[in-house]
Order: C-alpha cells, then structure tokens, then sequence
C-alpha cells in the first residue's frame, strides 16, 4: 500500500502485478543459495575471515534454477546477505527498461467489457459502447440497437446535426450515472479508419469507447535526470500517482503538436522557446484498457527534451502537487513498483529502452 505525503491512501496500482517488483524473497533466496554454493566450492581464502569475501553472482544464471518473473527484472542491486557475502549485489543486465515497456504494452491490450457493444456513428464504425451506456441509448431514442451494435446518426454527415445529437447522448450518459463528471470540454470522433466523425463531450469519450489521442513530454536535465510531475489528489483519473512532466488529450480541432505545447504550459510552465529542441512527437502504440467508466482506445504520442540547467518547471493549472527531477536508476524503480500512471510507464519506459537503460 502507498500513502501520499497528504495522508491520503493508494492501493496498488491495477498494472503493479504485472510488473516484478525491485527484489522479493524468491530472488533473493536464488540469489542466496547461489552465493552459498559459490563459497562452498571454492578454496579457503588465504587471508581475511569468510565473511569478508566477496562473492560475484553469475550474470546468466540457469534458467532452470529461474524462480520466474521475479527473477527476470535482475534489478540494479540487491539487499546485501550479510551471512555471507556482505558485499553482494544482483546485477542490473542490459533492457530492464525494455522488458518493463513489453509487459506494459501487453498489460494494455484488453478486450472491451463484456457485453459491449461495436458503436457505429453516422454510418462509421467508431467505438464501443459498454453495457450501462447501451442501456442509456435504448432508454434515451438516440440509437438503434441489435445484436449486431449500435448505431448514432445513421444516414447524417458530420455537421452541426450530428454533434447536436452527440450532445445529447452524452447529457442522458451524465443523468444516468455513466460519466466520471462533466469537463465541459470537447474531443474529437473519429472512425476507426481515422475520418473525421464529430464532437463529443470529453466525459463520454470512455463508456463509448471512442479513441483519444494522449501527448506526453518526457524532459530530461542535462545530467541525465527525468523531471517527473505528481498528479492532483482531486484528478478524477489516477490522483496521486506520477506522470510525465506534461501530458493530457488533443481537443477539439487541437494538432497533437498544439496540444504537447498547450500542456507543457499549463502542467509545467514550460513557454514554447524552452521546447526549440525538443524531439518530433511520435506514436508509441495504440492502448486499449477495460476501465471502471468504460473502454480506453487511445493512441499515445511522445516527445522528448532537453531542458536547460536552468530551468524550473513549476505547475500553472493546479492538476499537480509536485514536480521534481529523479535520477533514471530511481524512476525504474518507482516504474517496476507501479508508481507511475499506466500511460506516463509506457512512454518512459519506452524511452528510456531507447536510451539503453
């Protein structure tokens, strides 16, 4: 369990079981029992007691003797056995960082609830739409629902009609109880193959299963550090949990480039010159997650940088309550350990695969 700085508690996180945590006992007894046969088969050392003497574990040990997943992490270092080999560590191989970007990929590959339904808008296959939002739409006229799927404004072309519609489906989603709230904030739909569909509220992007596209920045300091930015306790989605530096969903008519920069100024006060170098933004992959308020489709894009030595990112808009720069051994950890946000693990990881790490 975690607690925040402000006493507020945190279960794990729903991802922390899929990734190996730094070290756990199974390890640590492989490791242990490796070292015990290591000291035993070799000869006396010739000066200094046995406890002094220091024992080098095999870097490639046999996979029969693996104790599973927990092994494959081989993290940075390990608790010392101080029975008999005082200055022992477990050896960090190379693509840690990789294998924690494999497993958050494949952690985030989920079929849509049970029961969904495909969701089709003006003719368009666009989503999906979980039970408690087909009940909403058979309740509410809007749409036509078989066992086939459901289906919006068939027969209309994307216009103000069709967004009109859009918006009172999303109202009867937020009377029934489907949406986490009301951020008065449009996205754009899209179909599946891209085409412009529509405008939605924000809220209902989820239950509907409609795609996103996310943007984070990954600010590194020149001495190799990552800035990190801890998310509001009153966020709606993952409060209290670490993200990226800046990050959040293009809006309404928003380019992923428009909205990289519109983040970076309101999560960390960065102005565009700061941003000169950065690296282009580029898709990491395509997620797809069974949340508690629906289904997120969600293409998430990132851009990296180098911030000036001088720089001091400071929140404008009050969604963080702390940013702070962490050595890359550091955030691994905190990456293994389930402290970051599903989304903001990926993109680091995936960078810092990239960077060797």
């Amino acid at each position: 369990m975690l607690t925040s700085k402000y006493g507020a508690h945190r279960g794990a996180h729903p991802y922390a079981g899929a990734l190996p945590a730094a070290i756990d006992a199974n390890t640590l007894n492989y490791w242990t029992a490796k070292a015990a046969r290591t000291a035993m088969a070799a000869p006396p050392f010739p000066h200094g007691s046995q406890r002094n003497r220091r024992i080098i574990a095999d870097p490639q040990p046999d996979v029969s003797e693996t104790p599973g997943p927990a092994l494959r992490a081989r993290p940075e270092s390990g608790p010392r056995c101080s029975t008999i080999a005082p200055m022992f560590h477990v050896p960090k191989p190379p693509g840690h960082a990789a294998e924690l970007r494999a497993r958050l990929l494949q952690a985030a590959q989920d079929p849509p609830h049970p029961g969904s339904l495909p969701l089709a808008i003006a003719g368009r296959r666009c989503g999906w739409a979980s039970p408690a939002a087909c009940k909403v739409l058979q309740a509410c006229g809007e749409a036509a629902l078989d066992a086939r799927g459901a289906a919006l404004g068939t027969g209309r072309p994307p216009g103000p009609q069709l967004d009109a519609l859009l918006a009172r489906v999303a109202r009867a989603l937020s009377e029934a109880g489907c949406l986490r709230g009301w951020r008065d904030e449009l996205l754009d739909v899209h179909a599946e193959d891209g085409a412009p569909v529509g405008a939605i509220e924000r809220a209902a992007m989820r239950p509907l299963g409609l795609p996103t596209c996310a943007v984070h920045l990954n600010a590194w300091s020149p001495a190799g550090e990552l800035w990190i930015a801890r998310r509001a306790l009153d966020k709606t989605t993952d409060p209290g949990m670490w993200d990226t530096l800046a990050g959040g969903l293009a809006g309404r008519g928003e380019s992923p480039d428009l909205a990289l920069l519109r983040e970076s100024h309101e999560e960390a006060g960065l102005e565009p010159a700061q941003l000169a170098g950065r690296g282009p933004l580029r898709t990491i992959a395509r997620i797809r997650r069974q949340i508690p308020d629906g289904y997120q489709v969600e293409d998430v894009l990132v851009s990296s940088c180098v911030l000036d030595p001088q720089a001091r990112p400071a929140n404008l808009d009050g969604e963080v309550m702390e940013i702070r720069l962490a050595p890359a051994g550091e955030v691994l950890e905190m990456l293994a350990r389930g402290e970051f946000t599903h989304e903001a693990a990926l993109v680091i990881a995936d960078d810092m695969a990239a960077r060797g790490l």
